[in-house]
């Protein structure tokens, strides 16, 4: 079977943005998680559903077409025409039965990657055959555990820096201990920042619209720079266990890190040297290391730096007072 990227290739059916993962790129107008953006695989969907449409009709077309040239095929049999008229005939119906032949394999190819798509979308770990309505039906059977084991991966909303400040960040301000609360909060965030958001559409009126959005687990990012993009949405799994700060708050006793075991202590450590160096020797700035921003991986033993700010701010070294003590920036 045709991969979804040959078929877009052959097929010119139109990619909505470019999909890679989000990786550290050194640049003037990076902002975010270095060029993270969510693409939210929904518009890839809808152009496909579109592309399918129009193929749809295109092969209705091919077959109505042939059934006129056997009817003429059939005629002209019947009152004898000439042979090479026959012959002309004949060769059609042959090209137009390849033709729909070919046009069925491609409609059959973008059917199942839109199904598998669908799948992906709507995050449902039990297989890729799993359609849209059936995902919508196991949501409302599972009822609440299998919701919150959804809603448990946190979104982070990234907001542009040169257009909002202070508000940076959904899962340290709005974590909460009942689904509830969490789904209300973010959709109180969606609705502030709705206006804003590029080729994407939800309905904020429904919670299960925005649990599909915190199902996605793709990082990808746009051709071009979104230096004019307000509003951001990154997902990832790392966010399950939230960042370094919000693990050493629930620590028992928050002063005594020896309560922590030394190998991932070390491991962790490295890491972070590690990343350090990577970003010193590719000249990439973050301009706010700190706990908050360091998330933990499900096993504990891998680390993800986000938050990136813009290349741009990195330019002077930030000084300002915090909590009472004088805060430098750590890069």
């Amino acid at each position: 079977m045709t991969d979804l990227s040959s078929l877009l290739e052959k097929e010119l059916i139109e990619w909505p943005f470019e999909l890679k993962p989000i990786h550290l790129v050194p640049g003037d107008y990076q902002m975010g998680d270095c060029w993270k953006v969510g693409c939210f695989t929904d518009q890839l969907i809808k152009n496909m559903e579109t592309e399918l449409r129009r193929r749809k009709r295109q092969l209705e077309h091919y077959e109505n077409h042939l059934e006129k040239l056997i009817q003429q095929s059939n005629t002209q049999l019947e009152y004898q025409y000439d042979d090479m008229n026959v012959h002309d005939v004949d060769g059609e119906i042959s090209q137009m039965d390849i033709l729909i032949t070919k046009f069925r394999q491609r409609i059959e190819d973008i059917e199942n990657e839109l199904s598998k798509l669908n799948a992906k979308y709507n995050n449902d770990h039990e297989g890729d055959t799993e359609t849209e309505s059936d995902h919508k039906k196991n949501i409302k059977k599972k009822g609440k555990d299998k919701s919150e084991q959804v809603i448990n991966c946190y979104a982070k909303l990234v907001l542009n820096p040169f257009v909002i400040r202070g508000n940076n960040c959904i899962n340290d301000k709005h974590l909460s201990n009942t689904l509830d609360n969490q789904v209300d909060s973010f959709i109180k965030e969606f609705e502030k920042i709705k206006e804003t958001l590029e080729s994407y559409w939800i309905d904020i009126s429904k919670k299960e619209g925005a649990i599909e959005i915190l199902c996605i687990d793709k990082i990808m990012r746009k051709r071009e720079p979104f230096i004019n993009t307000p509003t951001v949405l990154y997902i990832t799994k790392e966010m399950n266990n939230g960042s370094v700060l919000d693990y050493l708050k629930n620590l028992p006793n928050k002063n005594d890190i020896y309560q922590l075991e030394d190998s991932l202590l070390f491991n962790n450590l490295k890491q972070q040297i590690s990343l350090l160096n990577y970003m010193e020797q590719n000249g990439i700035s973050h301009n706010n290391i700190k706990p908050s921003n360091v998330l933990i991986s499900q096993d504990g033993h891998n680390l993800l730096l986000t938050d990136f700010c813009p290349e741009s701010l990195t330019l002077n070294i930030q000084i300002a007072y915090y909590t009472l003590s004088l805060y430098r920036n750590p890069d």
